[in-house]
């Protein structure tokens, strides 16, 4: 049998990418955020993107970037994990950001689908899954636990386990440390986290054998495993441990002392920071329990609704309650989001949280499945008490006669602590009330993916951003999490999903100038290039780690010793301190797959307060979709969404049942058409100066494709796919920014003189004055 890290050193290292792949991807995914701002403003802020690509042009020959470059390399040699240990992902960058209160905690969340038992209670189920989690742990910590592999066979990283129990999020009290990745900081610095720099640290006990248990805004500890890491209770006997705590928990002289104590760890960052540190100094070793616990585990008190909206609330941030003396009485308050927490309601529905700064997302999916599957398993050990019937067989009887029981934990808080956790539960009201999660299950699967010839994951995304644009009448900074755990001790990275090709699809997808079968195509080649964009990613080639490590450095430039010269600081700062890269620590969408069969919810909350969170399962006959937001039209957008999939598969069949002479017939579209189109969009008369460029067409992809034909000389955009490592276009692209770049077709944003010079390179000198 493979042990569980038995194939770690087998596993390589997260490479480093080099300068050109990284800011090509970076200026990809940055143009059609900053040429358009709106359906109706075409390139609007088309200036941002060209002063950008002068910029990294710019630093691109120059010697500051082989200075930030090298020390990377350094870095990498000192520590084969450095840009997984910077943790300054983009989802990690928003969540520390110090948004006062607007935003609810960034964990996300995942809903287990119903127990096989029908009936059960809320203690059986508690008691169940907490026996399924603590063998998980056990087979862990006694390295049995079968490592994970990809769908291609190759080992993944299992360190990321290492760190699922027993960790929480935790503040720095001296935010100014710097991390030394093994060498001595220049300034005396001791060597901490790199997230000291965020003021966030995680704090991992490895030889910890207990949990917490929260119930009724009261909080118990239990020792749940011996000293060889094995259960010391079976479900049995978990279930006998729950029902005394929630007969504890509700007993009216305990009730009085229930405390919202859980709803620090949803402040803004400073107060959590404040709070944490008057915790430490009034209740230290009631908050080194609750920190080292393998877990939480929180039976919440609230109760079954109609509505699936409100169910996926419940199962994430509890029931909201006031009372008649204006007190909180709803189950928000029994949450600890600073570390993995199980939700068991008290209809025996089951939810996980995780914090997605110290814990993986893929491992915490592994985790959730297989507690979800060892569970139903014990049906099958009534019948026949076999090994075969477990993932993990325990081959040694539980021995619970000697078993201590729970110990509950006491609080005694001053009155400035008191007057924290009374206006920290206020405004986690406030933040309830503020948000909205909707919940769509749409029939559109893996099957109807295959169908269309699409990478399924790829057609939601996809789906996403036209489904954005048809309502806003924008593109959007969207990002998606994907794995890169093929790589040593790495988690996730993050793809962004707008690009060019992608805008002009949302733009000419809404104004309907596309016929059916030119939509199919379209929509075909836009999942194509992301599924390129997420292969490329999960290769270890994308931008986002390796830009944010080059940034930090240049942040720290004195710490890290690396001497620049103010020409330099000049040429590094109009890249890393360019406002028009703000969109890529503040994503408006944060778009996520994770789900199996165990799981019948999946949810994230967004990074910004105006911003989505999008959670979907895909399985085979249908996707269950799960958006965040506050004061958005969450149901009006899935709504749209679903309508752009039916008309996509509706596309589809009209193409299968058709000739294809009668499909590209009705697909004809002249030169008249789009100019009218235009003229919708309010471009005046400056458009009919250039209807002498556009010939009749066929159809509409040739009408479209008559703007990259004539500048497919000189385009800076490649034709080819984005895959291996971008080496086949590097070359030529780069050899282009000495001078000269290549100006879409843009008749709302040029001069007399840009417009004649359309589909050929012209001096970057001469456009300065356009700007």
């Amino acid at each position: 049998m493979t042990g569980t890290f038995d194939l770690e050193h087998l596993i390589p290292v997260l490479p480093i990418p080099d300068l050109d792949s990284t800011f090509e991807q970076l200026e990809a995914c940055m143009k059609p955020l900053n040429v358009a701002d709106g359906y109706y403003k075409h390139f609007l802020q088309a200036g941002n993107y060209y002063q950008l690509y002068r910029a990294v042009s710019r630093f691109l020959k120059s010697k500051v970037a082989q200075k930030l470059q090298s020390k990377v390399r350094e870095l990498n040699e000192l520590s084969s994990h450095v840009l997984d240990s910077l943790q300054l992902d983009t989802f990690s960058h928003a969540l520390t950001a110090e948004i006062e209160g607007d935003v609810l905690p960034r964990n996300p969340f995942l809903v287990l689908s119903p127990d096989a038992l029908e009936g059960i209670s809320q203690q059986n189920r508690a008691g169940v899954l907490c026996y399924s989690a603590l063998k998980f742990i056990s087979a862990l910590r006694h390295g049995i636990l079968p490592p994970d592999k990809d769908s291609s066979g190759k080992p993944l990283s299992m360190l990321p386990y290492v760190t699922l129990f027993g960790t929480t999020r935790s503040p720095f009290l001296e935010s100014d440390e710097i991390p030394s990745f093994g060498e001595a900081p220049s300034n005396g610095h001791s060597a901490t986290d790199l997230c000291a720099r965020h003021a966030i640290s995680k704090e991992t006990h490895l030889a910890s054998k207990h949990i917490v248990i929260i119930s009724r805004g009261q909080y118990y500890s239990l020792d749940v495993l011996d000293s060889d890491n094995r259960p010391l209770y079976d479900d049995d006997s978990l279930s006998q441990v729950m029902h005394s705590v929630l007969q504890d928990s509700f007993e009216p002289k305990n009730l009085a002392n229930s405390t919202s104590l859980g709803s620090f760890t949803a402040y803004s960052l400073k107060r959590w920071k404040h709070a944490r540190n008057l915790l430490r100094e009034k209740c230290a070793t009631q908050l080194a329990i609750i920190d080292s616990a393998l877990f939480v585990l929180i039976l919440d008190e609230s109760s079954s609704t109609s509505d699936i909206s409100r169910e996926c609330k419940r199962l994430f941030y509890g029931s909201s309650l006031i009372g008649e003396d204006a007190n909180q009485q709803g189950s928000c308050c029994s949450r600890w989001y600073d570390k993995l927490q199980l939700v068991v309601t008290k209809d025996a529905k089951a939810s996980v949280i995780w914090d997605s700064l110290t814990c993986d997302g893929s491992a915490v999916m592994r985790f959730a499945s297989d507690m979800f599957v060892e569970s139903v398993l014990r049906l099958a050990r009534e019948i026949d008490d076999s090994t075969v019937f477990s993932l993990w067989p325990i081959t040694s009887k539980i021995d619970t006669s000697n078993i201590k029981g729970f110990h509950k934990i006491n609080w005694e808080f001053c009155e400035a602590l008191k007057e924290s956790i009374s206006i920290s539960e206020s405004n986690l009201t406030d933040l309830i009330c503020r948000h909205d999660i909707v919940q769509k299950e749409i029939p559109y699967g893996r099957n109807v993916a295959r169908r269309l010839g699409v990478n399924a994951d790829a057609m939601i995304q996809v789906a996403i951003q036209i489904a954005h644009y048809a309502l806003y009448g924008k593109m959007a900074s969207t990002f998606e999490p994907v794995s890169t755990r093929t790589f040593r001790n790495s988690r996730s990275a993050f793809v962004p999903v707008q690009n060019q090709q992608m805008f002009e699809l949302c733009q000419i997808y809404n104004s309907n100038a596309l016929g059916r079968r030119s939509k199919l195509e379209k929509f075909t080649e836009a999942c194509e290039r992301h599924l390129q964009s997420v292969q490329l990613s999960k290769r270890g080639q994308g931008f986002e780690k390796h830009y944010n490590i080059l940034r930090y450095l240049f942040q720290n430039h004195e710490e890290y010793q690396i001497e620049l010269d103010a020409l330099d600081l000049e040429i590094a700062s109009d890249v890393f301190e360019n406002a028009s890269l703000d969109h890529l620590s503040s994503p408006e969408i944060i778009a996520a797959h994770c789900g199996n069969s165990a799981i019948r919810e999946f949810g994230i909350n967004p990074a910004v307060p105006q911003g989505f969170g999008i959670g979907y399962s895909l399985e085979p006959d249908r996707c269950d979709l799960t958006i965040t937001s506050q004061f958005r039209q969450g149901n009006r957008f899935l709504t749209t969404l679903k309508y752009i999939l039916d008309e996509i598969v509706s596309c589809k069949v009209q193409f299968e049942k058709t000739p294809a002479s009668t499909a590209l017939e009705s697909d004809k579209i002249g030169s008249t058409c789009l100019l009218d189109i235009y003229r919708q969009a309010d471009l005046g008369q400056e458009i009919c100066s250039i209807k002498n460029l556009i010939p009749e067409a066929d159809n509409v992809a040739e009408a479209w494709d008559f703007r990259e034909l004539n500048g497919s000389a000189s385009s800076k955009r490649s034709t080819q796919p984005a895959s291996a490592d971008f080496s086949s276009c590097k070359a030529s692209s780069r050899s282009r920014r000495s001078s000269s770049i290549t100006m879409d077709y843009a008749p709302a944003f040029f001069t007399d003189i840009e417009r004649n010079s359309v589909g050929r390179e012209i001096p970057l000198a001469d456009l300065a004055p356009a700007w």
